[in-house]
């Protein structure tokens, strides 16, 4: 699976859901890094007081038990790496979110807008 794929040399990163629409993106030819978010929140423990590694482990372990992985270590760090991608994000001028109108899209997106100000990141969204 390809996480995040540099497209260009621009400082824009694209963050959506979904391998489907970060091919969609690839193949209109957008300028900046694709980021694909997948950590859906509505579903599965969440649990707001776990450092970064405990939760990815948490939630690896119950995206394996639920059969959308194959394997809990490469979703633990897949996840893992989408979180620490996000600590990156002051390097890019502008961030464009990609979610759908569904509740499945519309709480990763609040995760990832929290995340964001969690880290204290001003981009242009």
């Amino acid at each position: 699976m390809v996480m995040s794929e540099s497209l260009a040399s621009t400082q824009t990163l694209h963050i959506n859901c979904g391998d489907h629409a970060a091919q969609l993106l690839r193949d209109s030819h957008v300028e900046g890094e694709i980021l694909v978010w997948m950590d859906p929140v509505c579903e599965g423990p969440v649990i707001n007081d776990l450092n970064l590694q405990q939760y990815c482990k948490l939630r690896s372990a119950h995206f394996l038990g639920q059969g959308y992985i194959e394997s809990e270590s490469a979703g633990f760090e897949d996840l893992l790496n989408r979180y620490k991608k996000l600590k990156t994000i002051d390097q890019y001028n502008e961030v464009v979110l990609w979610f759908d109108g569904c509740m499945f899209d519309q709480t990763m997106m609040m995760l990832v807008m929290h995340r964001l100000h969690e880290i204290g990141s001003r981009p242009q969204l």
